[in-house]
């Protein structure tokens, strides 16, 4: 199962977790309330990779907290690795907020192992320092 939701130059991912429960399989889709402006995301892309007009992705693990924001995130892996997506990633993930009201609830706390953010370089975007 994947979700995915474009805001600007980010794609923020959820992937399904390969060894899931049936119970799990049955979450409801989470809905984003928050996410980061565009001027806020084009704010967050690797200096370096911009300037070599590199695009990049970074994969990271987050608990979902009680208000809906995301914590205890950790880098899975980036790429290309060493350009700095994997900072930017977390980064960007305080900016995200997901709605854990009503049947939602039940996400609160769960860990999750797939979420991988893309950054894409806007037009022209290589040739600014």
């Amino acid at each position: 199962m994947k979700r995915s939701i474009l805001f600007g130059a980010v794609l923020l991912t959820v992937l399904g977790v390969t060894n899931v429960t049936p119970a799990q399989q049955r979450l409801p889709p989470l809905q984003i309330l928050k996410s980061p402006s565009p001027e806020v995301l084009a704010g967050l892309f690797p200096a370096t990779a911009r300037r070599a007009g590199v695009e990049g992705a970074a994969t990271l693990e987050c608990v979902i907290r009680r208000d809906g924001t995301f914590g205890e995130c950790v880098i899975r892996g980036e790429n290309p690795e060493g350009l700095g997506f994997g900072g930017a990633a977390l980064m960007a993930m305080s900016y995200y907020q997901v709605d854990v009201s009503g049947p939602n609830a039940v996400q609160v706390s769960r860990r999750m192992p797939g979420i991988t953010i893309r950054f894409a370089l806007p037009p022209g975007a290589a040739s600014r320092p």
